[in-house]
């Protein structure tokens, strides 16, 4: 069929197929720096929906997210790579991973006596 769209067809199915992928949902805040650096850390439909979705950024330019995920695992890794640029507010579970790395990290990276 010569008005069959198969690029625009293969995007769609690409699209929803990473849509499918995405069972678990998490809370976000995040910076102006961490809404622009998203979509480099999760995946981009998921950067793309959350970030539509997106309340209005408060006082301080940080905005409130519900971002679709993998897993948590996942959301683990991914937010990670956005730093203090982020802040998860749920679940709890997640939040008190990523309070429990910040306690390592702040134990490795504190001043040490020579």
């Amino acid at each position: 069929d010569e008005d069959f769209d198969l690029p625009g067809f293969w995007d769609a199915r690409a699209e929803q197929f990473a849509r499918s992928l995405l069972r678990t949902e998490v809370v976000v805040r995040l910076s102006e720096a961490g809404m622009r650096r998203l979509p480099y850390a999760v995946d981009p439909v998921a950067a793309r929906d959350a970030l539509a979705g997106a309340g209005e950024p408060d006082g301080r330019g940080w905005a409130t997210i519900a971002l679709r995920v993998e897993s948590l695992e996942v959301a683990h890794t991914q937010l990670t790579a956005l730093g203090p640029e982020a802040e998860v507010l749920a679940p709890a579970a997640l939040r008190e991973w990523f309070a429990a790395d910040s306690l390592r990290l702040a134990a490795r990276y504190g001043t040490r006596e020579s």
